[in-house]
This record gives structure tokens, C-alpha cells and sequence, in this order.
């Protein structure tokens, strides 16, 4: 049910909205002799409809009935069944309406139209069965990816007016479009379906005139008047679903259905742009043309629509998704980064709150903000902050440099709503002299925050200078100079110089959260900075010595400052690294304790309930683990850093299909963290969806071209796709560096498997184990791969009985869980065998438990 509130689409049938609480209307009430009947057909799941098409799982309901994910027995397509309510059915109108629908869509064959195969009946019930289309509607995609980019809208808005440019030109009007009968593929692209109410403009006679059909937040003016509709109808509506797509709620909103027509009527639309400051000028445009009240006024149809959302796209970077960077930044593939690197995120908050005063006003900023945007879920400007740039001879203030970095970004978050991507995206531009405006393009941003550091006889000289990333012009300029020693104090003053700038005030509840990382006193500052430089150098390549340096300052600083939690808590990240690499207990026993000690010191810190997180999951104290992680999302809902981890938690135990939002939550402000996009597609794989998988880890490429664990996942993500020639390329790219016969030989030997070459493929598993013994292990997923396809039955489950049994002990995670015994490809010659069938039943209850106690955050 559609709340009317704020037009949350609700799963369930309770009596509020799940999202707002806004109390649903009763329903009327009727007399005792008068019968109301609105039921739906049933069908049962497991069961054959129509003696034919096999009951998989309800997809959803709505006002006109159910729809079923079914299997045509004949054919063997998964298909889509849409099954009506039966007193629908019983209009004779609605069902030669139903007819109409068939005959206009036997017409339509397009890649962004979700295809329409028959009309059918089974005993009473009447249904239509629709070409499947795995992903998610683009009204649920909008509810929780937030605002998109101006580019990704301009990019799935095109893909809609190329599916309705061709049904106008077979004369057909959707006549009811809207997010909900917009689907997001498995692939990222956009098909509009249910052509339902769809009428022909060239015949007449099933539509009554002055007889309105839609819904009336995409209603055109003329439906809602009754008039005849054309395909500037049908424009009008995308226009509503673009303004929504950009800003995250369409143009118009009511109590009634009646006051939302009225607004269609009569009101004139809240530019798009005052609502989203990021968007072009020229989208903002794009969309009022197509709102216009006067068809007249529109674009004339959907081929000049697509031009000029395609100049959108092509003056963006978000069209695709993808991020493109030249240089690699990882040497290896990590669960989650150091917790205390959260801190970095909040520097870029400086410079978006500049953005608003600077490029849009003053006045114009203080009212986005007043005018309800939600806190954490509503940007109004984007800024990255890129890396302090060391002027030092010797450049040895490199550790300053991250510290006032991160520092005045933490004391300026809590000042305004801004998107601000965190460290790990922006430090790759670190010594780059580039052009601001691909970096904007690559970051998504609209200003940049540039600053130097200089040290002369003890003075801290600083330089900062913001640049509109659409030009490259300078906006504003400051420079700083104090005595070493006052640092914090230096702080505190462009901080509070930033904010008089933007027209905010650093409200006392900022002041406090800003001062809660701060430690008591300076002394021996340079000492917790040397530690927490060392710590994130640590975090990014692995190297012992960078371990015993960071170990070596951040001790010295908890024995001078037994106080202070932050110091604890990177010790505890230092060590969890380290066990994550070596598996040793004294690493985890450290970990432990100085996560505990970080957690009773300040247990209301994100920073502190992740690291406490991790250390009862280590334990498999699941619970508890959750517990901690659940405290840390609500401390700041929309830090990357925070979504990372408790993705990472859902993913190790099992619960992919839950921990994908929170990796792409993460995204948001992290767009080029090749991990996350790593993760995300493991994610995906396990859950199935492998052309999903494969486009997120086609972008982990892009961003790291060097890394084997990204190619290796490449790799099997092709084979799973039946993409034998390009899966054979990945493989030969890995073959040429020494590392890479790690990740060659076991894909190989898969591949041999496929080919049924039993001799060499056994041959490649045995050269793998003995090329590195941890991923060749006999629980490995490799192994039970290889022993399914060439039909080793008792040798594949074995295998997984072992990697159930011991594989959290040697990975940390869940390497047989329910959905991957479900969906993975290669297990279909288990799919009969007794023995699997009673782990997949034990592995569903494990599945089933959690996912119930364990619920979204």
C-alpha cells in the first residue's frame, strides 16, 4: 500500500505506514446485507498454474492482484506471472481491456520494455504471463539510494524515453507511468513495464470520455481533466519521475488523491534545483519543460527527450556507475579498513559547506537547510576535500597533514547536510596536479578544498583555497600561520573562520561531538598523530615495519594518556589487521583488549562500538557483534566507514543479500574504494546475480588494474556467465605476474572441469594447493566446484561438509551459506544427491535464523 502521506510503497498490510507511521484510512463501512468482494486468485508456491507454469515465489501485490516468479515447464524460462483480483476480472470491460493490453504488447519488442507473451486462464482466474526481470523498481531504488546523480538519472531516464519512443511510434500511450512500473535489471538498466492501462491514440472506444485512468502523482493535467491523451502524456509523467529520481520525492504531494490532482492543475512545481543544488542547470530545465501544464510546452516527443537527456550524460560521470582511475592503490584485498579512518570522511564536510554559501548563497543555503532536508539522508552540496600537500624540504609533515585534514572536518560535520567522500576515495589525488574538473567528475563533487602545509621555526604555516570543480575557479582563499604547539587551537580557528564563511554557526552540540575526539591536551600530540599515521600506512600495504611503528607511538601515547579512547582504538585496529593476516591469538588478545579498554572509555563513539563489533565476531558471539554494530550505524547512519563494516559482518555470516545496501550506501561518499565494489560483487555471486556481480567487479578493475583477487573474481564471474573467451583472457592476464599463478591455476582447473577433462583438472587443483595452501584447501570453494562438475559427488560434499565444519576458523566467514547452496551454478549435479539436500536444508535454518534475528539496521 502507497502511504499518502510520503508515498512509501509498504510491504505489508498493517495499519500505519512503515516509514512514517501515518495511520491508513479505514475502509468504509457497509451495510450487513452488502457484500464487497476484492479477492485475489491464489496460487499456490510449488504448485503448476495453468498446468504449466511452476510456482516459484510472490513477487509482489498490488491493486490489481499478485505477481509470481514462475517456470514455464515447457520451456524451461523463468517468466513473470501476473495473476488478477477476481473481482476485476469480472468487469467485462476490464478484461477486453486486459485483451487490448496483449495485442499492444505483442507489438512492442524493445530491450528497455518488459516483453508481454499471453493472455491465459487457469479454472476462474485470469492472468498474463510477462518476461521476467530480476533487480528492483526504480520507486524502491529511489528509496534507498536517496537523490541520484544528475548523470545516473539522465542515464535511466533515457532508457525509459527509448522504450517509450518506440511504443509512440506504434501509436501506444503507457498512460501509467510511474517508479513502480520502472524496473532496475540485474545489469543497471531501466524497463518500463505493465503497459495495463495502455490504450491506443489511434483507436477508440475503450476509454470513456472524461474518465480519468492513472495515478495521480504521474498524472498529467489532461488526465486528470479526462481529455484525450498523446505521448506528451506520457512525458509529463517521466518529468515527475525524473523530478523524484533528482530530488527524491515528485513535484507534488497531498492528503488526498484529490489535492495531489488539484497541484497538477494549478500549482507550479519547486524548481528541482532548489531541492538538489548539484543538479546542472540544464537538468533543471529538462525537467520543468517537460512538467509544463501545457502540452504544447513540452518536449514535442521522446527522440528530442533523449537528446538532451544524452548532453547530460555525456557532461557527467555518474551515467554508468563506474569510476575510472589510472593508478593502482591496493596490494591486497582487505574485509574492512581501520575504523579510525572514519575521521577522514568528515573533512570533506568543510568544503561543502562552503559550496553552498559560496556558489549558491548565503540565504539560499540557511533555507535549503531549514526547509526540512533530513539529516544524513539529504545533500544539499558536495565537496572532497583533497589531501593537505606537504611544502616541507624534507616532506616530513605528512603526518600533520592528515591531521588537520581529518581534525577540521570532523569539527564542521555536524554544520549542514553534505555529501563528502571519505579518505579513501580522495587520497589517490594526493601530489596530482590534475585538471579539478575531472577530479569533480571522478568524485561526483561540486567544490574541492585545497590546502599546504608549511613549518618554519616551530610556525605551522597553512594555505587553503576552495575551487568550483565546473570551472576550476579559485572561490575563496585564507592563509594561517601559529605556533606548532597551539594545533589545536589552529583547529578550532579555521574551523570557526570555514563556518562564518558559509553563515552557519558550529552549534554546541557540534562543538561537543568535535571536542569528544579531541584529546585533553596537546602534549605529546605528534606522538598519537606519528602512531595513527603509521596505523593507516599499515592498513594499506601490509608492511611489518609500519606495524612495529604504529605499535611503538601509539603505546608510548596511552602510557603518557591513559584517557584517551581514539589512541586505544587504533591500537585495536592495528592489531585486528594484523590477526585478519596472520591468525595468530596474541594479535587477537591484543585486539581485545584495547577495543574493550577504547569502548569503556567512550563507549558513544561509531568508532568504538565497530571495533568492539569485530572483536565479538571474532569470538562468534554474533549477538553481541550485532548489538555493537547496530549502535554504530545509529551514531552516523551515513558513514561510509560504518556501512563497510556492518555490510562486511552481514556478508561473513552469511547474509549477502542484506549486506549489498549498506556496501553501496557506503559508495555514496566512497565512490572509488575498489574494496567495496569487490565485496559488493562477491556479494552479488553468492546471491546469484552474476551479471550484477560482474559490472561491480568490472569497476573494482578499473580502479585497481594490478589486483589478482579482483581479476581471479572477474574471472569466475565470466565462467558462471557461460563467457568462456573473455574468462580464458582474464586468466591469461593473470598468468603473466608470478603472483597471479595463485589465482591462475584454480580457475584453470575449473575451467578443464567445465571441458570434462578430468586428468588436467585435478592435476591444476593439486598445482594450486601446492602454489599457496591457503586458497587451495581441500574446503575450498574451488575444490567442491571442480568435484560437482566433473560429477565427484561424495568428493564435492566432503568438501563442503569441511569448509561448514572448519572454514570460519581459516576465512573468518560463511563459506557454504544457504543462498550460495541455492543459486550457485556449478552445484547443479548436487542438486538430487541425499547428502546435499540435508546440508542445504541445515544450512537454510542457519540462514532463516539469522536473517530473522539479525535484521537491517
Amino acid at each position: 500500500m502507497e502511504c499518502p502521506r510520503c508515498h512509501f510503497v509498504n510491504a505489508g498490510d498493517g495499519p500505519v505506514c512503515e516509514k512514517c507511521g501515518t495511520p491508513f484510512p479505514s475502509p468504509p463501512e457497509h451495510s450487513q446485507t452488502q457484500t464487497i468482494e476484492i479477492s485475489t486468485c491464489e496460487l499456490t508456491l510449488g504448485s503448476l498454474a495453468a498446468g504449466r507454469y511452476h510456482i516459484l515465489e510472490e513477487l509482489g501485490s498490488g491493486g490489481m492482484g499478485k505477481v509470481y516468479k514462475v517456470v514455464d515447464q515447457e520451456t524451461r524460462e523463468t517468466l513473470a506471472l501476473k495473476l488478477f483480483r477476481s473481482d476485476i476480472i469480472r468487469d467485462d470491460r476490464a478484461v477486453e481491456r486486459f485483451r487490448n493490453e496483449l495485442k499492444i504488447a505483442h507489438q512492442l519488442s524493445h530491450k528497455n520494455i518488459c516483453r508481454t507473451y499471453h493472455l491465459g486462464r487457469d479454472e476462474s482466474c485470469l492472468f498474463i504471463i510477462m518476461e521476467y526481470v530480476p533487480g528492483e523498481d526504480l520507486k524502491s531504488f529511489i528509496h534507498r539510494s536517496g537523490q541520484l546523480s544528475a548523470g545516473k538519472a539522465a542515464f535511466l531516464a533515457r532508457q525509459v524515453c527509448e522504450g517509450l519512443g518506440e511504443a509512440h511510434r506504434l501509436g501506444i500511450v503507457h498512460r501509467d507511468l510511474k517508479p513502480q512500473n520502472i524496473m532496475i535489471d540485474k545489469d543497471g538498466n531501466a524497463k518500463i513495464m505493465d503497459f495495463g492501462i495502455a490504450h491506443s491514440f489511434r483507436e477508440e472506444g475503450l476509454t470513456r470520455a472524461g474518465y480519468a485512468v492513472g495515478t495521480p502523482t504521474y498524472m498529467a493535467p489532461e488526465q486528470v481533466e479526462g481529455q484525450e491523451v498523446d505521448e506528451r502524456t506520457d512525458l509529463y509523467s517521466l518529468g515527475v519521475v525524473l523530478y523524484e529520481m533528482v530530488t527524491g520525492k515528485p513535484p507534488f504531494q497531498g492528503d488526498t488523491e484529490f489535492s495531489v490532482a488539484y497541484k497538477h492543475l494549478n500549482v507550479e512545481p519547486v524548481e528541482p534545483g532548489a531541492l538538489n543544488p548539484l543538479i546542472p542547470q540544464e537538468m533543471n530545465r529538462i525537467i520543468l519543460r517537460c512538467l509544463e501544464k501545457n502540452r504544447s510546452k513540452r518536449f514535442p516527443n521522446a527522440a528530442e527527450l533523449c537528446t538532451a537527456l544524452e548532453r547530460i550524460e555525456g557532461k557527467t560521470s555518474g551515467a554508468s556507475g563506474k569510476t575510472r582511475i589510472k593508478t593502482p592503490e591496493r596490494k591486497r584485498l582487505k574485509r574492512r579498513r581501520n575504523v579510525l579512518a572514519v575521521s577522514a570522511l568528515v573533512v570533506t564536510v568543510i568544503a561543502v559547506l562552503l559550496v553552498v554559501y559560496l556558489v549558491r548563497g548565503p540565504g539560499r543555503g540557511r533555507n535549503l537547510r531549514e526547509g526540512g532536508a533530513s539529516v544524513k539522508t539529504r545533500w544539499i552540496n558536495s565537496i572532497a576535500v583533497l589531501p593537505f600537500e606537504d611544502l616541507s624540504p624534507d616532506r616530513t609533515l605528512e603526518y600533520i597533514c592528515q591531521s588537520l585534514t581529518d581534525n577540521i572536518a570532523t569539527k564542521l560535520v555536524s554544520t549542514a547536510v553534505l555529501k563528502v567522500p571519505s579518505r579513501r576515495s580522495t587520497r589517490r589525488f594526493a601530489g596530482q596536479e590534475q585538471d579539478p574538473r575531472q577530479i569533480g567528475r571522478e568524485l561526483e563533487v561540486a567544490i574541492l578544498l585545497e590546502a599546504s602545509l608549511q613549518s618554519d621555526n616551530d610556525e605551522l604555516r597553512v594555505n587553503a583555497t576552495l575551487v568550483r570543480s565546473q570551472d576550476g575557479v579559485s572561490v575563496w582563499s585564507r592563509s594561517y600561520s601559529r605556533p606548532n604547539e597551539n594545533r589545536l587551537v589552529l583547529e578550532d580557528e579555521i574551523s570557526k573562520d570555514v563556518a562564518l564563511q558559509l553563515g552557519v554557526e558550529l552549534t554546541a552540540e557540534g562543538r561537543e561531538r568535535s571536542k569528544r575526539k579531541d584529546p585533553k591536551d596537546d602534549t605529546d600530540y605528534d606522538v598519537f598523530l606519528m602512531g595513527r599515521h603509521f596505523e593507516n600506512r599499515y592498513s594499506d600495504y601490509d608492511e611489518e615495519e609500519d606495524f612495529r611503528r604504529a605499535v611503538e607511538s601509539l603505546r608510548a601515547y596511552v602510557d603518557a594518556h591513559p584517557d584517551y579512547a581514539l589512541a586505544y582504538c587504533s591500537l585495536g585496529n592495528v592489531y585486528e589487521h594484523r590477526f585478519a593476516i596472520t591468525d595468530n591469538p596474541d594479535d587477537e588478545n591484543f585486539m581485545r583488549l584495547y577495543y574493550e579498554k577504547a569502548y569503556h572509555l567512550d563507549p558513544g563513539l561509531e568508532e568504538t562500538n565497530l571495533g568492539m563489533g569485530w572483536s565479538h565476531f571474532y569470538r562468534q558471539d554474533y549477538d553481541r557483534s550485532y548489538e555493537y554494530f547496530e549502535k554504530a550505524v545509529a551514531l552516523d547512519a551515513d558513514d561510509p566507514q560504518a556501512n563497510w563494516n556492518v555490510g562486511s559482518f552481514f556478508r561473513s555470516i552469511g547474509l549477502d543479500e542484506k549486506a549489498i545496501p549498506y556496501y553501496e550506501k557506503a559508495l555514496v561518499t566512497d565512490p572509488l574504494n575498489s574494496s567495496i565494489y569487490w565485496l559488493c560483487a562477491a556479494s552479488y555471486m553468492y546471491i546469484g546475480q552474476y551479471n550484477r556481480g560482474l559490472s561491480a567487479i568490472e569497476t573494482a578493475i578499473t580502479l585497481d588494474r594490478d589486483n589478482m583477487d579482483y581479476l581471479a573474481l572477474s574471472a569466475r564471474l565470466l565462467l558462471l556467465l557461460e563467457r568462456f573467451d573473455e574468462a580464458e583472457a582474464r586468466l591469461a592476464e593473470g598468468e603473466e605476474s608470478v603472483d597471479g599463478q595463485r589465482f591462475v591455476r584454480p580457475l584453470q582447473a575449473l575451467l578443464s572441469a567445465l571441458k570434462k577433462d578430468q586428468a588436467r583438472a585435478l592435476t591444476l587443483l593439486q598445482e594450486s594447493r601446492l602454489l599457496d595452501q591457503s586458497r587451495g584447501s581441500s574446503f575450498d570453494l574451488n575444490v567442491s566446484t571442480v568435484y560437482s562438475l566433473l560429477g565427484m559427488k561424495d568428493e564435492a560434499v566432503r568438501t563442503i561438509e569441511e569448509g561448514i565444519r572448519t572454514g570460519f576458523a581459516n576465512t573468518k566467514m560463511e563459506l557454504y551459506c544457504y543462498p550460495l547452496l541455492r543459486t550457485y551454478r556449478y552445484f547443479e549435479n548436487l542438486r538430487g544427491f541425499p547428502r546435499f539436500r540435508a546440508i542445504e536444508g541445515k544450512q537454510k535454518e542457519v540462514y532463516e535464523t539469522r536473517k530473522e534475528k539479525y535484521k537491517d539496521l
